[in-house]
């Protein structure tokens, strides 16, 4: 497992533990746009933990609304927008108990687009930032 670190994979820039929003997200894989500049994907993952003996019903509800909530506040964060470039952001949930995974889910809500694009006056496409939209 990655530590508190920056990693690149073939196809991602891989951030573990990296402060998001306010937390710090368990794994923020960023399309590596540099090797593959047509990627279109990007993904927060959030991984929860629970030991065998407290696993409940009870429990994982808590522990899935509590990674789906870190997840859509992740997904709105300024670092996270600035390396999505124009790839669309999948948020996912990883529940394991001991070591046996026993739920996976995609986060709705949390799932962003790319931001939009304007012609310039060449009528080439360029990135308009939120900061620059007319209100």
């Amino acid at each position: 497992m990655l530590e508190g670190g920056t990693e690149r994979s073939p196809y991602f820039t891989v951030w573990s533990e990296q402060e998001q929003g306010g937390g710090f997200v368990d794994l923020y894989l960023a399309p590596f746009y540099f090797g593959y500049p047509d990627m279109r994907r990007a993904y927060l993952i959030e991984l929860k933990y629970m030991n065998r003996s407290e696993d409940t019903p009870a429990r994982r509800r808590k522990l899935l609304a509590e990674a789906r909530q870190q997840l859509r506040r992740y997904a709105g964060n300024a670092r996270v927008q600035q390396a999505l470039g124009e790839a669309q952001l999948h948020a996912l949930v990883l529940l394991y108990s001991g070591w046996e995974l026993i739920r996976r889910e995609a986060v709705e809500g949390a799932t962003l687009n790319a931001p939009k694009k304007r012609r310039n006056r060449q009528g080439a496409r360029e990135h308009q930032p939120d900061h620059d939209k007319k209100k």
